[in-house]
């Protein structure tokens, strides 16, 4: 078993597409250094000149003719005109004062506001001017928290916290099809080999176990390891971030706010869960369509499936198909995509274990009828 855990590992590693696709993230990690300071990501200066636009345009709709005779026709307009002066009162604070402590006091307040103005109701004003209800109770968490635990909100995305925290995000939303291409002939493959496989005295379900084993922990450490050099080329490069700093974590029946650590912790866990989810998935598919490009457009197909009928068809949430991005499931992103409250970070652990646990029964019943089959033949022949 030993002998073969080494001859497996050596096969993965050597792998061109292997070194190719970790290349590409190496490029990815190496790329977001100039993509963040070249698109100013994540400035709350463009935030607030968008936002004040965004409630001038919203204000200008409004028939003010109507609204003078008759302001109780529309409610929520005071509260427009709210939003408005405070995102004047931010701009003040941030480009004449530079008090960031102000700028969140008065984005706690706006947050406030906003959800106010969405309970009453926009009835009479287009979506595409208003912030929308979930983002509105995130940045409410966030302000708070910053406030409560007396940070100072970051300019822009410019410092390695930030950075680590968008590569992550970035990536999530490709970390299923990584995976599926990395592990898509984890069993096919064995045809290349077949001769040399023969001299290692395993049945199949070691050797699966095996390749689990080896494409989980090599792929997890070779990630985490890349991940964790990107923040180290990007101190050099950006200013030092808080790690302390809050990040919006969504519990189900809200958001909450907690560190960078504790939410790049959750990130790894669920990352490590769905990184096992996925590569059974594709042990499954080999085994059943025996070739690796199937694999590819069958698990390809559930990536699609994921976009199209899971906000529609609620069984779904049963399924991994509502869980394949994990920031999205950490920040509440999937949940109200899919309309789906219970899209949460435990649920999503949960049910990704769970479809694992089918899946490795799966490939137990399907190893022992194959070798039922081909023991057969040479019980006839004695």
């Amino acid at each position: 078993m030993k002998e073969y855990l080494k001859f497996e590992t050596r096969l993965f590693i050597k792998d061109p597409k292997v070194i190719f696709l970790f290349l590409s993230i190496v490029a990815f990690l190496i790329g977001l250094l100039a993509y963040i300071p070249y698109h100013n990501i994540d400035s709350i200066n463009d935030k607030t000149q968008i936002e004040l636009n965004l409630v001038r345009d919203a204000i200008a709709s409004y028939p003010m003719h109507i609204v003078g005779e008759n302001p109780d026709a529309f409610p929520e307009y005071n509260e427009v005109l709210q939003e408005s002066q405070l995102l004047g009162r931010q701009e003040v604070a941030l480009n004449f004062y530079e008090d960031l402590q102000a700028y969140s006091e008065i984005g706690l307040a706006l947050a406030d506001n906003r959800v106010n103005a969405h309970e009453i109701g926009y009835d009479e004003i287009s979506s595409s001017y208003t912030v929308p209800y979930e983002q509105a109770r995130k940045e409410g968490v966030f302000y708070e928290y910053l406030l409560s635990q007396n940070i100072e909100i970051e300019r822009n995305a410019e410092n390695t916290v930030s950075y680590i925290v968008i590569a992550t995000s970035y990536f999530s939303s490709v970390f299923f099809l990584f995976i599926l291409f990395l592990s898509n002939d984890i069993l096919t493959k064995d045809v290349e080999h077949k001769t040399l496989l023969r001299s290692f005295p395993i049945d199949e379900n070691q050797k699966t176990v095996s390749k689990l084993i080896i494409h989980t922990v090599v792929t997890l450490t070779s990630l985490t390891g890349l991940f964790l050099l990107g923040y180290t080329i990007a101190s050099f490069v950006f200013r030092s971030g808080n790690l302390d700093y809050p990040q919006i974590l969504f519990t189900g029946t809200g958001y909450e706010g907690i560190t960078t650590v504790q939410y790049l912790v959750r990130t790894l866990l669920l990352a490590a869960v769905l990184l096992v989810h996925t590569i059974l998935l594709s042990a499954v598919l080999n085994s059943i369509l025996n070739n690796k490009y199937l694999t590819i457009f069958a698990g390809g197909s559930l990536y699609v499936m994921s976009f199209l009928f899971s906000s529609s068809i609620s069984f779904f949430k049963y399924t991994p198909l509502n869980y394949l991005n994990i920031t999205d499931v950490l920040s509440g992103v999937s949940a109200d995509k899919f309309n789906q409250s219970s899209n949460t970070f435990s649920r999503a652990t949960f049910i990704l274990l769970i479809w694992s646990v089918i899946y490795i029964i799966v490939l137990s019943l399907f190893f022992s009828r194959k070798n039922k089959i081909e023991a057969k033949p040479v019980r006839e022949g004695n």
